[in-house]
């Protein structure tokens, strides 16, 4: 049985400030962190790779970091300390493509318009801008703001993104 894979973004544990700044339905940092911890782990199980697309954590990665499931790799983000991060993640990238059945998918932290392959049939996906941008032909949101605060499934982005373009072809 092959591994589910998960992708997130901009989780940014222990960041008070995010709350405000994306009116996130948190009474305060610790009940965001609980929050997110636990619907991290509601879905993504011990033996799932998980994709985290940066702004991962303030303040010290390791108290969060050890209690998440799943095998963790990280794009780093605008707020990500990749000195505290070291040893943490199996890597850690400023970019990254994966391969997954017979897609092709450009990961980073920032939006991109193109990408190597946008042209013929790659997609991305990519955080940082916290729901502010629509999406843009093969490229989506990842971040915890655009799926209720939950890490979301490869083949979940996957049908969104074709049933859209679906969609926006029939129009």
């Amino acid at each position: 049985m092959s591994n589910n894979i998960w992708l997130t973004a901009d989780t940014h544990y222990s960041h008070a400030n995010i709350i405000k700044f994306c009116d996130r339905p948190f009474k305060n940092v610790n009940e965001m962190n609980e929050a997110l911890i636990s619907n991290w782990n509601e879905v993504v199980r011990s033996s799932d790779i998980i994709y985290h697309l940066g702004d991962f954590c303030m303040g010290d990665p390791n108290r969060v970091y050890r209690r998440l499931n799943g095998q963790k790799f990280l794009i780093l983000g605008n707020h990500d300390k990749e000195i505290k991060l070291r040893g943490l993640f199996g890597w850690i990238k400023d970019t990254y493509y994966l391969y997954y059945n017979n897609d092709k998918f450009f990961l980073s932290h920032y939006a991109h318009r193109v990408w190597r392959a946008s042209h013929h049939g790659s997609y991305h996906f990519y955080g940082h801008s916290h729901g502010s941008l629509d999406d843009y032909g093969r490229s989506t949101d990842v971040g915890v703001d655009c799926w209720n605060y939950y890490p979301v499934h490869i083949d979940t982005l996957l049908k969104e993104l074709k049933d859209a373009m679906s969609t926006k072809h029939h129009e």
